[in-house]
């Protein structure tokens, strides 16, 4: 059954980062359409794709991309695939709604490959910037990042070691973007 609108999100670890990992999103879109996925359309530069997919299994799916990605590009990149309607419910519990935003106020989603316990509350800081990850689902760590400084703590680095190499960050915008896009 092909699909008219986007049913999944791939979220992919680390390309076009720092200039590591560059995939054109035009070639991206190509791969997928090559592993058989429809509504293909890539959101933003930074590895996130919506599509379409026969009912599946998230990991199943995610491991034919990586193969897919390795085959085509020849590189490992991690993947993990949510449905549209999952990431439309992170969104509807409205992890920040009680945090104060201003234009120092970053807000994060990580996204994890594997179930665990939900994660717990803490508090990073350093001199010039604060990073607070809020209670989580399974799947899912939600961090607020407060700049105040000229110079910001590597946040990503600090998600990276408090949930692991399974996992991706996207910002809350960008989660917003993946919901809604068509």
């Amino acid at each position: 059954m092909k699909y008219a609108v986007p049913t999944h999100v791939a979220l992919l670890r680390g390309i076009n980062v720092g200039g590591n990992k560059k995939i054109a999103m035009a070639e991206l879109r190509e791969c997928f359409q090559r592993l058989g996925f429809t509504a293909v359309k890539t959101v933003l530069n930074s590895g996130n794709v919506l599509f379409s997919a026969e009912r599946m299994k998230s990991a199943a799916l995610a491991q034919t991309i990586e193969d897919g990605i390795e085959a085509q590009f020849g590189m490992k990149v991690a993947v993990i695939v949510r449905s549209r309607r999952g990431i439309q419910t992170i969104l509807a519990l409205q992890p920040f709604a009680k945090i104060p935003v201003t234009e120092n106020t970053r807000l994060y989603v990580t996204f994890l490959a594997e179930k665990r316990a939900e994660a717990r509350a803490v508090q990073l800081a350093s001199a010039t910037a604060d990073l607070q990850i809020l209670p989580g689902t399974e799947r899912e760590g939600f961090s607020v990042l407060t700049i105040s400084g000229p110079k910001s703590i590597d946040a990503l680095h600090y998600l990276d070691r408090f949930f692991g190499k399974r996992s991706t960050t996207r910002s809350w915008a960008t989660v917003g973007k993946l919901a809604r896009d068509q």
